[in-house]
């Protein structure tokens, strides 16, 4: 009986030297046109069947074998990303055991000699034969996309937030490179949006404003204070951190306040070149906030203190973090000395300084005020014919 088996080309067969269309007349598995490959093999030696490169396809098929069995991701090509999805090597069955949606068998190439032969797992097909009839048939995936979409309208959401889950890193990076990209583009289909839906964003920045009040308020100061030259500012962050620290008390009447009530204040005005850093905010309640408006807090305290002093021993002293932050214990020196009693500069020098203790020592300074006794007992302190009691310990 002859025997009909067909021998396989030897990889020590010289390969043709000349096109692809030579080679084919002359029967060649393998030649070499003066070509480089992407990856600059030298010299490239292409297949006849579909022009690609031997050796990167030797490269991708060590790829697909080396697998370490004891990896997290056994089983998954690394560094081989289909859409933000990893690429499985092995069987179907194993493919759809994990969740897969992609896989690679070396066992079982492409018909059309596709390689590697990336397949779905959901119907078992070559991807690459699947993108080439996409090609030919635009019209026809148009439409049927068209009518699923109609069918289930939330299709692609669900198919997108599984892709992202699966590989995020892989969607933000795409996402950066495409804005990139496209700036001008973008910029130019943002500017239409807005002005098609003036009012769903100004009904969400309504609603964004009243669900962040901290970031608000970080927000206008900012703005007010790069008006007025100054280059530091405070987050929403330091705004729940001074309020939390002070008890959610204002900082000169201890009333309670909450983020519908509470107005952050510059302890020295940015209108007499304070800073807008976090070393110079306190919290406060509006009535407060407005009456100190400008003023330097010298000023305030000394025009407003026996209002202030009453407050303070209606409403008790707060819960407030230990030790104290350096601009509410010397606010406490402000009210509590009796010893200060002389008329306020009417233009008192601004002072600001990155570090808040040295910011408290040039206050004292400039206004020779000496400190009250610490001490842990009640304190009672006549001043203006009025009693305040402090309820709270002042720390040591």
């Amino acid at each position: 009986m002859a025997d009909h088996t067909v021998s396989r080309p030897s990889k020590a067969e010289k390969p043709f030297i000349g096109s692809r269309e030579e080679a084919r007349i002359a029967g060649a598995v393998r030649y070499i046109d003066g070509t480089s490959c992407r990856r600059s093999h030298s010299p490239t030696i292409r297949l006849t069947s579909n022009t690609q490169c031997v050796d990167c396809r030797d490269l991708k098929h060590a790829e697909i074998k080396t697998i370490d069995p004891k990896s997290k991701n056994a089983g998954f090509i690394d560094g081989l990303i289909i859409r933000g999805l990893p690429v499985f090597s092995g069987t179907v069955s194993n493919a759809r055991k994990v969740g897969a949606t992609y896989y690679v068998n070396p066992r079982r190439p492409c018909p059309k000699g596709c390689d590697p032969s990336i397949r779905l797992v959901s119907n078992q097909n070559c991807l690459q034969c699947n993108w080439d009839w996409y090609a030919e048939n635009v019209e026809h995936v148009a439409a049927y996309k068209k009518q699923r979409l109609a069918d289930d309208p939330l299709m692609y959401s669900r198919q997108n937030k599984r892709r992202y889950a699966a590989n995020p890193d892989y969607f933000k990076m795409r996402a950066v490179v495409w804005n990139i990209e496209n700036r001008e583009h973008k910029r130019d289909t943002d500017l239409i949006w807005k002005e098609e839906n003036r009012e769903h964003l100004a009904a969400y920045w309504a609603w964004w404003a009243r669900t962040h009040p901290e970031n608000m308020a970080a927000k206008h100061h900012k703005r007010r204070a790069r008006k007025l030259g100054s280059t530091e500012h405070f987050t929403a962050q330091d705004v729940t951190r001074i309020t939390e620290a002070q008890g959610r008390a204002c900082a000169y009447c201890w009333a309670p306040i909450v983020p519908r009530t509470r107005a952050m204040d510059h302890f020295i005005p940015l209108a007499r070149d304070g800073s807008n850093g976090p070393h110079n905010i306190v919290a406060t309640c509006r009535p407060c906030n407005s009456r100190k408006s400008s003023r330097h807090p010298t000023q305030f305290i000394g025009a407003e203190r026996s209002l202030l002093l009453k407050s303070r021993e209606k409403h008790g002293c707060p819960e407030r973090t230990t030790p104290l932050l350096p601009l509410l214990e010397l606010i406490d020196n402000l009210l509590l000395n009796t010893e200060w009693s002389r008329p306020l500069p009417n233009n008192p020098h601004p002072v600001s300084s990155p570090h808040p203790p040295s910011q408290m020592i040039r206050l004292r300074q400039l206004f020779d005020m000496p400190t009250i006794p610490k001490q842990q007992s009640q304190a009672v302190i006549r001043m203006d014919r009025h009693v305040a009691i402090s309820r709270c310990d002042v720390p040591m």
